[in-house]
């Protein structure tokens, strides 16, 4: 057993599963935090039709579980008060200082100082409800 990923996954790969999350978030697919099990089934299902990668429940789940991390920082830098949001390029904006500062005190936040995050709404709505 390696430490390696099954998938390698490319933008497309997670618009697709953010779109089938959304869509089964906002159908009353989810028991708590998580996908009931038939969920799971039909996201994977048509997952694997939509992009042809051979996977499994449990791939989807690491990647849920990658969203929900993802999210909650985003999360916290936006509701930073020296941070804002920028609608357009999807960046979370702050001086340099003031990025510095922060990665100090939470070093998982290092990698959203240039990184783009297109996909923030549909981040709220799965893993927010």
């Amino acid at each position: 057993m390696t430490d390696q990923p099954s998938i390698i996954w490319e933008k497309n790969y997670d618009i697709t599963l953010l779109d089938l999350m959304v869509k089964h978030t906002l159908n009353g697919g989810k028991k708590g935090q998580d996908f009931k099990e038939n969920v799971w089934h039909d996201i994977m299902a048509k997952f694997i039709k939509a992009t042809g990668l051979r996977c499994n429940i449990n791939d989807l789940e690491k990647r849920l579980k990658f969203y929900k991390n993802e999210y909650q920082i985003v999360s916290n830098l936006r509701k930073h008060p020296k941070f804002s949001w920028d609608d357009k390029t999807h960046l979370v904006i702050a001086t340099d200082a003031e990025w510095n500062e922060y990665i100090m005190e939470n070093r998982g936040a290092k990698l959203y100082r240039k990184r783009q995050i297109s996909y923030f709404d549909q981040l709220e709505i799965i893993c927010s409800s």
